[in-house]
């Protein structure tokens, strides 16, 4: 795989095949770049998969990025980074084609249906955040982090500071003479966060700037971003936010083309593509710049600590938001219902396809407010 053309194919073809977690992606690239057509061997791919992960964004882009760029330069981590996702965004287009035209009481057979989608939608945010706690927070100094974190969340502070506090907190109790490097590196990552301009154009490119750039910890750390700065400012339903979510489950590829999604919801074509440009900018300069001083921090202390006190507070933060979410967006004991009853479903089968808990939400809003029409408080 040289050539720029089945470098294309290769990744449009793993975008469209590659629904669920990262970690499917993942597996099915490394069942064909490894296991089939012998094209990296597994030391190789380990790597790259050990120093992709490593990297602000989604791992399975930038997985394919960091192979893209290996095989052919820059312009074969471009190639690799914009196949893979085409597929999810031009589903996630068609999605937001339609969406007005059917959600908006006009029919209330598709009102019925995203009714238990959003109940199941706030169940699958919580329940995919704590096996995230789980797998990231391995002590008592990380589960403090995590607490802090998420209850400022919920107050309102600033979110890029509740990272910073992360990652410094963990670097701090583990290596008090790192801190200072820690930041120097950090600053380069959040000056988009302090450079929004005052056009409503540059704002929204500004806003998928920062989720390109802070996509860390959970992959639905975007939500927490769209919730403070379009649903809290009144821009955007917060429904409209948790349909994009569900949407977002049944086209494959990585689960950040939502973010066009709701581009096109805000500011039709032009929102799309600003959304679009927004998100990949700051994952492919990480793809570049990272994969030439990324071995030399992956072998410090006190990067590896930062990093992971950031992962932490990025956890805490989506917690504090989607603890949020649920109280606005669960209205009756019929959408808790839903919400229980999908929870307990994850718990139990938690390999469960989350797609299946949609499909499932969806039935359950439409038998519920068939047979209970009346909103029980």
């Amino acid at each position: 795989m040289t050539r720029i053309v089945e470098i294309f194919w290769f990744f449009l073809k793993a975008g469209a095949y590659s629904f669920g977690e990262p970690e499917h992606h993942i597996s099915l690239m490394h069942n064909e770049l490894v296991t089939k057509k012998h094209i990296l061997d597994e030391e190789t791919f380990a790597r790259y998969k050990k120093e992709s992960a490593s990297l602000p964004g989604y791992g399975s882009i930038q997985l394919a990025m960091k192979i893209g760029l290996n095989r052919r330069g820059v312009l074969g981590m471009l190639v690799a980074g914009l196949a893979f996702i085409i597929p999810s965004v031009l589903l996630m287009l068609v999605f937001a084609l339609y969406y007005r035209e059917f959600v908006n009481g006009k029919f209330k057979l598709v009102d019925s249906f995203f009714y238990g989608i959003r109940a199941a939608v706030v169940s699958i945010l919580l329940y995919t955040t704590l096996v995230y706690g789980i797998r990231y927070i391995k002590d008592i100094k990380l589960f403090i982090i995590f607490i802090i974190v998420t209850i400022a969340s919920i107050i309102g502070l600033n979110a890029v500071l509740l990272l910073l506090l992360g990652g410094f907190t963990y670097v701090l109790l583990r290596n008090t003479n790192a801190a200072k490097k820690a930041a120097t590196f950090f600053i380069l990552q959040v000056q988009p966060q302090f450079v929004l301009p005052l056009a409503d154009n540059q704002k929204l490119l500004g806003l998928f700037l920062k989720i390109g750039a802070f996509m860390i910890g959970s992959i639905y750390f975007f939500v927490a971003w769209v919730k403070t700065d379009l649903v809290d400012a009144g821009l955007l339903p917060l429904n409209t936010l948790l349909d994009s979510v569900a949407l977002g489950l049944f086209v494959p590829g990585p689960i950040f083309s939502v973010s066009v999604f709701i581009g096109y919801i805000l500011s039709s074509w032009n929102g799309a593509m600003l959304a679009l440009l927004g998100v990949m900018t700051p994952i492919f300069l990480f793809a570049l710049i990272g994969n030439k001083i990324l071995p030399k921090f992956l072998s410090t202390l006190m990067w590896r600590s930062f990093y992971r006190g950031v992962t932490v507070g990025s956890i805490g933060i989506i917690m504090g938001i989607i603890l949020m979410i649920g109280y606005q967006s669960l209205l009756d004991i019929r959408q808790w219902i839903i919400f229980i009853v999908c929870f307990l479903i994850m718990l139990k089968w938690s390999r469960l396809n989350l797609l299946w808990i949609i499909i499932i939400a969806t039935n359950l809003g439409y038998i519920i407010l068939h047979f209970f029409p009346i909103t029980l408080k």
